[in-house]
């Protein structure tokens, strides 16, 4: 199974007997023509053909636990299987919960959703709004917090700055001539619920804020940025991804929303870094351990007669068995993760095959390019006069175009901007290199010295917010240092 969503968040107290109630709750919304009853017994329950459920609550030395798995077909997909795992874990000071969406395919051409296009599972929202709930040390945040002048200022500094803030914050500038925001806060919130901490911040408090952390890292008029955890004064300005109000306005002219890139973007990590609630694998662990010295007491207990030194050796052979078992299992679980990344791996060059037949057949701007003589690289007459304009990076700036011509450098290095394009390389370099792909042939459009301050806007407008190879004419062929040209 592939994780798609995953989600971990404690509440406070003893919450499993709400924790059952909710879930009982949410599969009878679910499936409302279900008579039936959700049992915590540790039984399969068939809602109905090909959906089942199975509930379990038990207590260990340690503390108490539940699970709840539902698995069900894709109503409009058949190949496709949803599964869905709550699990929660308490000691009595708090519960801890974790929320699994997966999915399993039994078929080929069949592709799950893109995390842009994943949703917050019915019961998560359902939790969060009624039950105050925190990610890590911070509260998860159900409404957006407003930022109306330059007092509240302070405050998002304390919380930005914080050195256990574990969750992004996502500050929404208003526009500086109509006052009010071009993203919804409150609708972007209901999105990021328990990802990401979404803030408004007026025109004044923008000033204030731009004062307090350098212009490079504030957010103004119209637009959207994302401060990760660990943001600090001096914090490199383009580790905090600004969506500037033209990005935006260039997206939603695509039906691209910004709130679902964002949340893909936060999902993705949130999966990636998914380990499990700790409380809920130390009570798992805890009752493993007391069931097998359970075995060995109840060994030791008997006498010694040839029946019981049979029967012991019988005992030592089933639990060398079992362990044998589950090193097979999780064999075969690595063995399954390998086999999928095969098949992500196809299918991203299934991806590019489809793309690349898609671009041939809409053409490039090709006026100046010499049909006789192909390239691999041609660089765009704004390229060549950005590289003539910084002589002192010539000798970078060539490195970056070699090592661009290796496909396996691209894929792993450059990154693609949400409105189209692609950027390369994504970090440790202080320089840029805006292009795009056609048919395998790599055009350059832009050439940027990544740090320079007076670039930054324009850096950032087509880092978030994409380009067109259609904007940038007169391309030429790159084999070399293009100063010699």
């Amino acid at each position: 199974m592939r994780p798609l969503y995953a989600l971990s968040f404690d509440l406070e107290g003893d919450r499993l007997p709400t924790l059952t109630d909710e879930a009982r709750r949410w599969l009878a919304s679910k499936y409302a023509a279900w008579d039936g009853e959700l049992s915590f017994d540790g039984q399969r329950v068939v809602i109905r053909e090909g959906h089942e459920a199975i509930a379990e609550e038990r207590s260990t030395p340690a503390g108490r636990y539940l699970t709840l798995t539902l698995d069900h077909p894709d109503s409009r997909i058949e190949a496709r299987r949803w599964h869905t795992a709550l699990t929660a874990a308490t000691d009595g000071a708090f519960t801890e919960c974790s929320v699994v969406v997966s999915t399993r395919t039994d078929g080929f051409g069949v592709y799950d959703p893109r995390p842009e296009q994943v949703q917050t599972p019915n019961i998560v929202r359902d939790l969060l709004q009624r039950h105050e709930a925190k990610v890590g040390l911070e509260r998860v945040a159900v409404e957006p917090f407003y930022v109306r002048g330059s007092v509240g200022v302070g405050d998002l500094l304390d919380v930005l700055l914080h050195p256990q803030r574990s969750l992004p914050v996502v500050l929404v500038a208003q526009v500086a001539r109509t006052g009010r925001p071009l993203v919804d806060p409150a609708h972007l919130q209901r999105r990021l619920l328990g990802f990401a901490r979404v803030v408004e911040i007026s025109e004044e408090g923008s000033f204030a804020f731009s004062d307090a952390v350098e212009k490079l890292r504030s957010c103004f008029d119209g637009g959207v940025r994302v401060y990760w955890p660990g943001f600090q004064r001096d914090s490199d300005p383009y580790g905090q991804p600004l969506y500037t109000r033209a990005a935006i306005v260039r997206m939603e002219a695509e039906l691209i929303r910004i709130e679902d890139v964002l949340f893909g973007r936060f999902l993705q990590t949130a999966v990636a870094r998914f380990e499990g609630g700790r409380l809920f694998r130390r009570l798992r662990e805890t009752e493993e351990s007391a069931r097998r010295d359970e075995i060995h007491r109840l060994q030791e207990s008997l006498a010694r007669t040839p029946e019981s030194e049979e029967w012991a050796r019988e005992m030592d052979r089933v639990l060398a068995e079992n362990t044998q078992l589950r090193d097979a299992r999780d064999q075969l679980q690595l063995g399954v993760w390998d086999q999928e990344e095969v098949i992500e791996r196809l299918r991203r060059e299934l991806d590019r095959a489809h793309a690349n037949i898609r671009d041939l057949s809409v053409g490039v701007p090709t006026d100046e390019i010499d049909e006789e003589a192909p390239a691999r690289m041609y660089l765009s007459a704004q390229a060549r006069s950005e590289y003539d304009e910084h002589p002192n990076r010539w000798r970078r700036f060539d490195a970056l175009l070699e090592r661009l011509l290796d496909e396996t450098v691209r894929d792993q290095q450059a990154s693609r901007c949400p409105g189209g394009g692609y950027v390369y390389p994504r970090d440790n370099s202080d320089e840029r290199v805006f292009f795009e792909l056609r048919g395998g042939v790599v055009y350059v459009c832009r050439l940027f010295p990544h740090h320079q301050d007076s670039l930054a806007g324009a850096y950032n407008e087509l880092r978030n917010g994409g380009f067109e190879i259609v904007d940038y004419p007169g391309f030429k062929p790159w084999s070399g240092p293009v100063a010699s040209d």
